[in-house]
């Protein structure tokens, strides 16, 4: 970019006096001044070229265009860079963002309790909750896995919802492996254990329950 600029403002008077005018000052370093060198359609020895003032004129002259080229082409290639990094900022910024597409969404505890809220007063639905969060229509019927280490509270969760279910008279088949469930909710006038190592027991024998041999 640079030496496009320079040739496309450098008139051909200073190229032939400023080339020959720093080949004169070359030689001079190198104490080599009765050196010919060529400037414009004449051939001269470098210490007259050193001592011509119009060859001094225009070497400067040639000297300031080249740079005033260089200055231009650095300023250009600085706000090209600039736009560039800006570009790609704005792209990678744009690109962290992310946007919803389809499918489920991770939302706040809020915003999900407004939502179920609102479907259920649309329906009409009373539902279980589970700390503090309504299940929304039917989804009492589906799977709710409850996840945790020992003593995280998974028994308490489980506990929550069974409170629900007597204070709402439904009815429901509880696993209880530990007899915590029993110990705590059973109620001798409304439920029915099926444990043969408990005197609370009914009489159950699965054959009755087979209806051919």
């Amino acid at each position: 970019m640079t030496i496009s600029l320079i040739s496309i403002k450098l008139p051909a008077t200073e190229y032939y006096y400023g080339t020959a005018y720093l080949k004169a000052q070359f030689y001079s370093v190198i104490k080599a001044q009765e050196e010919p060198v060529i400037m414009g359609n004449k051939k001269l020895k470098a210490k007259y070229i050193l001592r011509s003032s119009i060859a001094k004129y225009y070497a400067n002259k040639a000297w300031h265009t080249c740079r005033d080229s260089a200055l231009i082409s650095l300023a250009t290639i600085v706000m090209g860079w600039v736009g560039v990094i800006i570009y790609f900022c704005r792209k990678g910024f744009e690109v962290k963002q992310s946007n919803f597409v389809r499918g489920r969404e991770m939302t706040t505890l809020e915003e999900l309790k407004a939502l179920i809220q609102k479907q259920n007063k649309q329906r009409k639905y009373k539902g279980y909750s589970l700390v503090g969060v309504p299940y929304p229509p039917s989804g009492e019927t589906q799977h709710t896995m409850i996840a945790g280490s020992t003593g995280s509270g998974k028994t308490i969760l489980i506990s929550e919802i069974i409170e629900q279910i007597k204070l709402r008279g439904d009815k429901a088949v509880i696993y209880d492996f530990t007899g915590t469930f029993t110990e705590r909710f059973y109620n001798p006038k409304k439920d029915i254990i099926l444990n043969p190592f408990d005197s609370r027991s009914r009489g159950w024998s699965i054959l009755e329950e087979v209806e051919h041999e």
